[in-house]
């Protein structure tokens, strides 16, 4: 309908200038085995977001045996000890899969009269699968829910009540029974973690990182295996899932050399173990050896995701700065037989010179290490440095983040000018916060021939430095004779 205009009247148009959509550069996705039947037992390979460690109990179940329980592990150091978030979990321990179970053979579960409740202790006891009979030949089974209910404790055991209106009374059972199967995190493979890709979208693994952000809304940051990462097949697949993930989004495998003392015993063998084994991309970290605090074993890999973000976050969210030489939250280092590990400076940087990141004790244990798992085979400081590997990184999925609702605009120089002038505010604003040296977006003729303007695809340089880490101090110390004339007044 039509109207006739008589006066002043305004309207709103869409900002020329885009604000950035800032993509957390740490967020960790992290894949291992979980008790998940103490929490939602649905959580089978499909990212499930913690902000703190009770959400993660509530969604995946917790295990002190953190060697067995690679995500409980994940989220004892990052939530508990670095005090960050949030994180994703995707755990690969099913309970609908029989080699994840233990079955245990029927036993005798004896009631006395004034026994009400029974805890099996059994930790993380399969409720589907636990059956109670009345011991008779042939035995009968009570029902769930009309003759006794299920719940864990606090220790993971299975408390059985019944129910004084069922079959089971509140009298004596000698003769009652119980059968069950609990969970075997030793029943988890390396190829539980690696995972597949079907063609109805069913992924499982590692290859759940195509899922985070259709169901999340986040990008993956940092990718981590605790336990697994050593692996050479997990690792290389950690690199290539985080190399495209969604054909979009990157991430920066964080992984952990062998702890075992039979493939490095020392720090002098751990170069050659780490490319013999294929440690040697760009798009990973590569951590050794193990660390320990207040008797718990952890992978260095863990405590890397967690200081990267706690250090992140104390600048302004934005990776610049590395976490080597931050404080670790650990009492020690070690090997997988308990061997304790201390290095010297020396023997550090030794470690460091062949790409690896490790721990020093040197007033207080600290992250020691800013080089990819490419170096030294690589110089080039985009692959060589942590810090400029993850800020590359970040700024790649943030522009993805930015810039993809202009995706199917008008291909005009409105368009092309409001790309170069917000991004070019963007860049000025990481100059004035320190986070780089200098940068500049650009739209250049040489980048953009008509072919490609007619097939609707649009080229934009960007040049930019973000600061390498000063990885060396070196004071130049003279005796000046010339104040020896100071003695005569």
């Amino acid at each position: 309908m039509t109207s006739y205009l008589h006066g002043v009247y305004s309207r709103e148009v869409p900002t020329s200038v885009r604000p950035p959509v800032t993509a957390l550069a740490g967020l960790p996705v992290v894949v291992g085995a979980a008790p998940v039947v103490l929490g939602d037992r649905a959580n089978v390979n499909k990212p499930v977001l913690a902000t703190s460690f009770a959400e993660f109990v509530s969604k995946l179940g917790y295990s002190d045996d953190l060697a067995s329980y690679g995500l409980c592990e994940f989220a004892r150091v990052y939530f508990g000890l670095y005090g960050v978030g949030p994180a994703v979990f995707i755990n690969v321990l099913d309970p609908q899969e029989p080699d994840h179970l233990e079955p245990v053979a029927r036993a005798l579960l004896a009631w006395a009269a004034a026994e009400m409740s029974k805890t099996v202790a059994a930790f993380a006891i399969d409720h589907t699968t636990l059956v109670l009979d009345d011991g008779a030949t042939p035995p009968v089974a009570y029902v769930a829910g009309t003759d006794y209910t299920l719940a864990y404790d606090a220790d993971g055991f299975t408390v059985i009540t019944r129910k004084a209106g069922g079959r089971m009374g509140s009298g004596a059972l000698a003769a009652c029974h119980v059968t069950y199967d609990k969970l075997d995190p030793s029943g988890v493979v390396a190829a539980d973690v690696v995972g597949t890709a079907t063609p109805g979208g069913a992924n499982t693994g590692l290859w759940c990182l195509e899922d985070v952000y259709p169901r999340l809304q986040l990008a993956p940051g940092l990718i981590v295996c605790p336990g697994w990462s050593q692996d050479s097949a997990v690792a290389a697949a950690m690199v290539a899932r985080g190399g495209s993930i969604n054909g979009v989004f990157k991430a920066l495998a964080v992984c952990d050399l062998s702890p075992d003392d039979y493939e490095i015993a020392d720090y002098s063998e751990a170069a050659a173990w780490k490319s013999d084994n294929g440690f040697t991309a760009a798009g990973q970290v590569c951590c050794w050896p193990l660390v320990t605090l207040g008797g718990e074993v952890h992978h260095l890999s863990s405590h890397f995701a967690g200081l990267a973000n706690q250090v992140d976050a104390a600048s302004g969210g934005t990776p610049y700065v590395s976490p080597s030489n931050r404080k670790l939250q650990i009492d020690g280092a070690c090997l997988l037989d308990g061997t304790e590990v201390f290095l010297t400076q020396e023997q550090a940087n030794l470690l460091n010179g062949q790409g690896i990141v490790t721990a020093l004790n040197f007033t207080g244990w600290r992250l020691w290490g800013n080089r990819t798992g490419a170096y030294p085979g690589t110089s080039d400081p985009k692959d060589a440095f942590v810090p400029i590997r993850r800020m590359n990184l970040w700024l790649g999925n943030t522009l993805v983040l930015t810039y993809f609702s202009q995706v199917d605009s008008a291909l005009n120089r409105r368009l092309i000018d409001s790309v170069v002038d917000s991004a070019n505010i963007f860049l000025n604003g990481l100059k004035g916060a320190g986070a780089i040296l200098g940068g500049e977006v650009v739209f250049a003729a040489a980048d953009n021939p008509q072919t490609d303007l007619l097939n609707g695809h649009a080229k934009f340089r960007i040049y930019w430095t973000p600061p390498p880490p000063a990885e060396a101090l070196d004071f130049i110390i003279e005796y000046d004779v010339a104040n020896l004339s100071k003695l005569f007044g």
